[in-house]
């Protein structure tokens, strides 16, 4: 038999409708500056990935915020910018160029590398 839970879990950032999918969302993880457990240690060896870790738009690690020993807060916002059309991913620029209209500084690159076969 299952027992409903007494009280309903917090509403997400979909249901809140601040995004509909991960790639409308702009992400920050707070953990506190003292902080020296392996969460943090983690966070900060990964910072450059956690966006796409996340699957987010964005996402801004702050070590310093909250208190108490390695915890960690997650606040989910709307991404800001404008959609690549090749990625979703919400940037603040995308290029004007014809042969890379509308999309990324990221997929250019992607785009741009050579494919061994």
């Amino acid at each position: 038999m299952r027992v409903p839970p007494k009280r309903a879990p917090p509403a997400g950032a979909r249901q809140r409708s601040v995004c509909a999918t991960g790639s409308q969302a702009s992400n920050t993880v707070r953990c506190p500056s003292t902080a020296t457990g392996p969460i943090a240690g983690l966070l900060e060896q990964y910072r450059d990935q956690l966006p796409t870790l996340f699957i987010v738009s964005d996402l801004t690690l702050n070590l310093g915020d909250t208190a108490g020993a390695d915890q960690v807060r997650v606040d989910v916002g709307k991404a800001r910018g404008v959609k690549c059309e090749r990625c979703w991913r919400y940037v603040p620029s995308v290029r004007t160029e014809p042969d890379w209209s509308g999309i990324c500084d990221r997929c250019v690159e992607a785009l741009a590398e050579p494919v061994n076969s």
